[in-house]
């Protein structure tokens, strides 16, 4: 019974730690290459809830988006003004520091559009290889759940 205690309280510790991390950084698997080249298949990333503070330009967020939980970067937000021209993503009529390939699709971007309160554009970094707001529309800050903070695997 002895040689038992050491097992039962490095499972329970194990256990606590793991509650713990799910619970406070909300792990999240990266699935496909649509943030290539900032994260890759099967990367792991740590994100953190948005505690009432709303997303802003440039975040990588977790979102549930076409009815399903992606990566993605938030490119525009409520009251931009977002499309793509030439390839090119604009906001507010000004060339986005977010473009980082010409996109051969624009999809819902090919005309400029003016966001409404509570309405932002994710794109994935992998513009022509990712399914995102140009295929979904905009997204509500209801449905961005996490920011993400760091790449551990």
């Amino acid at each position: 019974m002895k040689n038992l205690k050491p097992l039962i309280v490095g499972v329970g510790a194990g256990l606590i730690a793991y509650c713990l991390i799910f619970s406070l950084f909300h792990p999240f698997a990266v699935s496909g290459p649509s943030m290539e080249p900032t994260f890759y298949d099967e990367n792991l990333v740590i994100t953190k809830e948005y505690d009432g503070v709303a997303p802003r330009r440039g975040d990588v967020v977790i979102a549930v988006m076409g009815g399903k939980r992606v990566i993605k970067r938030v490119v525009a937000l409520p009251g931009d003004a977002v499309g793509v021209r030439d390839g090119l993503l604009y906001v507010n009529g000004e060339i986005s520091e977010y473009n980082f390939e010409l996109i051969n699709e624009p999809g819902l971007l090919s005309e400029e559009t003016t966001l409404h309160d509570d309405e932002y554009v994710l794109l994935g970094d992998n513009r022509n290889n990712s399914i995102d707001s140009r295929d979904n529309g905009p997204v509500s800050q209801k449905d961005i759940l996490y920011k993400v903070k760091r790449k551990i695997f």
